[in-house]
């Protein structure tokens, strides 16, 4: 009975987010909800650990199974997420000579990779009309790529780096500076960015990066920002491609700067723009962490707090 109706929930799944208005969340949420009833358990998306490697074969199979899709669109701005096919497309479109000059390979199909995508269709003679890497454009892309002849070296260039191996924060270490000095060595922030961005962390998590918080909600938080959801997804897709625990405090920092290079860009270049800690601290609050204002005090006092107290002369600099 259980597997009866597990499978006829599914086909409802299936029928449903196919043809009409009723969200796939919402089934998605009823079928999870059964299994857990019943007492099957949830099997993870294995779309979310899939990541670019340097095969040439496996690069042509992560397009080809979107050609067979329908293709791929922009992303709208303010819900542009990492997506492996996206990241697969630019690497392809910069091995055959179209370049994606102020972002590169960031995994979101942004305005910069859609204006490579429609000088590559218009180069090849495609209708420029319709918008998007379509079916089309994406079999001659695939076809000029295969006759390029790929090597695993020239893809490996263009896949994230691997980020240095974490220093091992002893438990009674000092992680607040610990963090300031991180993001100013590795995110180029001054003191004033960095005790900012701190100040929030110190509230949402207290930099405990294995902490899990709103137990209560439907989704909890996890980590030293307090990811959820798609963010919480994506931070374990960048750890994997690290090959680090999701909750290695390097790899959390790393997570950090990524995101407001990439999903949070117009965030960084406000908190870049400032170095006034106090606005600073706000700014992260309502636009990165996007908490209640009711804790912004404490983010304040914290940050300014943590400014105060740098010790290390090496970084004043940066004040």
């Amino acid at each position: 009975m259980k597997k009866t109706l597990i499978e006829e929930i599914t086909r409802i799944h299936e029928i449903t987010y196919t043809n009409s208005n009723i969200s796939e969340g919402f089934l998605g949420k009823l079928l999870d909800k059964a299994k857990s009833t019943l007492g099957l358990k949830k099997q993870d998306d294995p779309k979310k650990a899939d990541i670019v490697n340097d095969s040439p074969e496996n690069l042509f199979s992560t397009l080809e199974d979107i050609l067979n899709t329908g293709g791929l669109n922009m992303q709208e701005k303010g819900q542009m997420s990492y997506q492996k096919s996206v990241e697969s497309l630019q690497i392809l479109l910069l091995l055959l000579g179209y370049s994606l000059p102020n972002y590169g390979v960031d995994g979101l199909y942004g305005p910069e990779t859609s204006s490579a995508v429609e000088k590559f269709k218009q180069d090849n003679g495609l209708d420029t009309t319709v918008i998007g890497a379509t079916p089309e454009m994406l079999k001659i892309l695939i076809d000029k790529g295969k006759q390029k002849n790929i090597k695993p070296e020239e893809i490996r260039k263009y896949l994230d780096p691997m980020i240095p191996s974490s220093s091992g924060v002893a438990p009674n270490a000092d992680k607040v500076k610990y963090a300031i000095d991180f993001l100013i060595k590795n995110g180029g922030y001054t003191l004033a960015q960095a005790a900012g961005i701190v100040g929030n962390l110190q509230v949402e998590s207290g930099l405990n990066t294995s902490i899990e918080g709103d137990k209560n909600l439907e989704t909890s938080s996890f980590g030293i920002a307090q990811w959820r959801e798609s963010r919480l997804d994506n931070l374990k897709i960048f750890a994997e491609k690290n090959n680090k625990s999701i909750t290695d405090l390097d790899i959390q920092l790393w997570f950090i700067i990524h995101e407001l290079k990439t999903n949070y860009r117009n965030v960084d270049n406000l908190i870049r723009s400032s170095n006034d800690v106090t606005e600073i601290a706000q700014i992260v609050q309502s636009k990165y962490e996007v908490s209640t204002s009711a804790s912004l005090n404490s983010r304040q006092m914290y940050a300014n707090q943590f400014y105060a107290n740098y010790t290390n002369t090496d970084n004043q600099k940066y004040a």
